[in-house]
């Protein structure tokens, strides 16, 4: 199921955020800026990878001001780092969260690093998943984009934004699948608009935070690709060395998005880092609570009679309830409904927990021996097939003895039977209609004749 979608107020912006997971730990999920957290449950591989976090953590996914659900930036206003930190505080602040755990990828690692540096306070944790300090290339800075690399994305974003671009640099593995280019385009449109994604990629080319790495003294990891064709691994190798005290864990696999190839070699490092330990399997399914299995709850004797009388018949589940009280020999053939329904009529189920009460019967009844089950009743059976009709007529009138005949033809000896009872019971008083005013004309004789033949 998808999270419900929450809003949290920042003046008189809205900032659309998801929560989810039964973990102890708070863990803020800070995506690329032109994340959605709508379109994310629309991948399966994406979902799952969300989930997986869940089992250890209590997530918050957002969107920030400019992309997804939340509002768009004012007219004139460009997006800043600044700002987008401001939107992660004010959705910590709706949840009530004072600290929390943080897991940056792509650019939301630049909003991490910040948030660890100027407000330490309420960072517990400092995760930076295929992260960068700059975008482009300096002397200095050698891994960074090149201006030919860049200018060949403003022109796919400003052409093809919305129509799954970037698919060879972002998923060069999925890039030839059209079911995840379908998606990958859906994701697009509903994380920012074209206007809205270069803005944001302009303001990632002018951005430089190496000067605050220094300053971070949060427990950091850094988790990194190592054939990122978007992200070069030497950005995460840079954080890990520039940041006091991170550890750096580079993992195989060419993908930008962290939620395709080996997932579980990105996602068992960062839960060992939060938690101190990895869930097994079943730890995991355990720990999912709502979305785990639900257990069979303890049943009474009288319950387990009831799923043995729907599977076996009245003979054999009493048998089995009480071995060595029945003459017969097991295993016992199921004795079949009447009707037809796979499941034994209930006035014969009485009658056999009553004979099996034990010896002497019930209070008030003479005894009955195991033997008498099989003894054939056959009014007891004319009167459920009558009573139990699902005929839209009155039970034991005649238009319902005719609609039982009619659904299934009977021998003469069971026809002769009911034929007395029906005379039995146009004998007896009404109760709430008159079986003479109701009896079709020449049915009495028709209903004789039958009766007769035998």
């Amino acid at each position: 199921m998808t999270p419900e979608v929450h809003y949290a107020r920042l003046g008189d912006a809205h900032i659309a955020y998801q929560v989810f997971g039964s973990g102890d730990l708070d863990l803020v999920y800070v995506g690329e800026f032109w994340h959605s957290i709508e379109a994310q449950w629309d991948e399966p591989r994406f979902a799952a990878f969300l989930r997986r976090l869940g089992t250890f953590s209590r997530v918050i996914c957002l969107d920030q001001r400019g992309s997804g659900l939340s509002d768009p930036l004012p007219l004139g206003e460009q997006p800043s780092l600044d700002l987008f930190t401001d939107d992660v505080r004010a959705v910590m602040d709706a949840v009530g969260m004072a600290r929390a755990a943080l897991l940056g990828v792509a650019g939301g690692s630049m909003i991490s690093c910040l948030l660890a540096a100027t407000v330490p306070e309420r960072v517990q944790a400092l995760v930076l998943l295929n992260g960068f300090a700059r975008l482009t290339a300096a002397p200095d800075y050698p891994w960074g984009t090149t201006p030919a690399f860049e200018a060949r994305v403003m022109a796919d974003l400003s052409n093809g934004w919305g129509r799954g671009v970037l698919a060879d640099v972002l998923a060069p593995s999925e890039a030839d699948d059209p079911v995840f280019r379908s998606w990958l385009a859906r994701y697009q449109r509903f994380g920012a608009s074209p206007g809205e994604v270069l803005a944001q990629r302009r303001m990632m080319q002018n951005v430089d935070i190496r000067q605050v790495l220094p300053s971070i003294r949060t427990p950091t990891l850094v988790v990194h690709r190592r054939d990122n064709r978007l992200i070069n691994v030497g950005h995460g190798r840079y954080l890990a060395e520039r940041i006091p005290g991170a550890e750096y864990v580079e993992v195989p696999g060419g993908d930008y998005l962290p939620f395709l190839g080996d997932v579980e070699a990105i996602l068992a490092p960062i839960e060992r880092f939060l938690t101190g330990t990895v869930a097994t399997t079943d730890q995991r399914h355990r720990s999912r609570g709502a979305g785990t299995a639900p257990q069979p709850r303890a049943r009474s004797g009288r319950r387990r009679l009831r799923g043995a009388l729907r599977r076996t018949g009245p003979r054999r589940a009493l048998c089995a309830r009480r071995p060595g009280s029945c003459s017969t020999a097991w295993p016992l053939p199921a004795r079949r409904d009447p009707h037809g329904r796979g499941r034994a009529a209930r006035g014969r189920d009485r009658g056999d927990r009553r004979a099996h009460r034990g010896p002497g019967g019930g209070p008030g009844r003479p005894g009955r021996s195991a033997g008498d089950i099989d003894r054939p009743r056959p009014r007891r059976r004319v009167r459920n097939r009558l009573h139990r009709s699902r005929r839209p007529y009155a039970a034991g009138s005649p238009r319902a003895l005719e609609a039982v005949c009619r659904e299934r033809p009977v021998a003469l000896r069971p026809l002769r039977t009911m034929s007395r009872t029906m005379r039995e019971l146009g004998n007896k008083p009404a109760h709430s209609h008159s079986l003479d005013s109701a009896w079709p004309h020449g049915y009495r004789d028709r209903h004789d004749a039958s009766a007769d033949l035998g």
